[in-house]
């Protein structure tokens, strides 16, 4: 029995040592930065999210899907024809030390179907989905409301 337990132990040591040795898990070639979410209304069905994608790794990759379970989907659009935007059905390039900034690009990242309102304060977990990166998450945070375009200033 003390032989058996000798050998547990040393297993079980030369484990953690190997552990402590072990190579680091390489970061992901793709960053997603500042993801923030104006809250929504009462009822409302969609919300947008901000945040920009960065490629600092050595080859093109595409984001395909998203997903969260604050809403039904995750859908991309372009909105540079205009509201309410050209669906992005085959995903959307993040070129080489390039980046995705669905702040001023003209590309959409919406939330459809939402389980319930945005409010501010609050925070929910993003699921991105790359074509060689694999799935990345990030944290959006929920702020304010934004101004609607027409709404009376006091």
């Amino acid at each position: 029995m003390r032989g058996l337990a000798r050998f547990v132990l040393s297993a079980a040591w030369l484990g953690a040592a190997g552990l402590a040795h072990a190579a680091p898990m390489p970061l992901p070639d793709l960053r997603l930065i500042d993801a923030v979410a104006p809250a929504t209304p009462t009822g409302a069905s969609s919300a947008v999210v901000y945040l920009s994608v960065h490629n600092v790794g050595g080859r093109v990759d595409r984001l395909l899907e998203g997903q969260t379970a604050r809403a039904a989907h995750v859908r991309f659009y372009d909105l540079r024809r205009g509201p309410p935007g050209v669906p992005l059905d085959q995903g959307i390039d993040v070129p080489v030390g390039g980046s995705i900034d669905f702040v001023s690009t003209g590309a959409q990242l919406r939330l459809e179907g939402l389980s319930r309102p945005l409010k501010s304060g609050e925070h929910f977990t993003l699921t991105l989905r790359f074509r060689d990166a694999g799935a990345l998450s990030t944290e959006v945070q929920v702020g304010p409301a934004e101004r609607q375009p027409g709404a009376a200033h006091h």
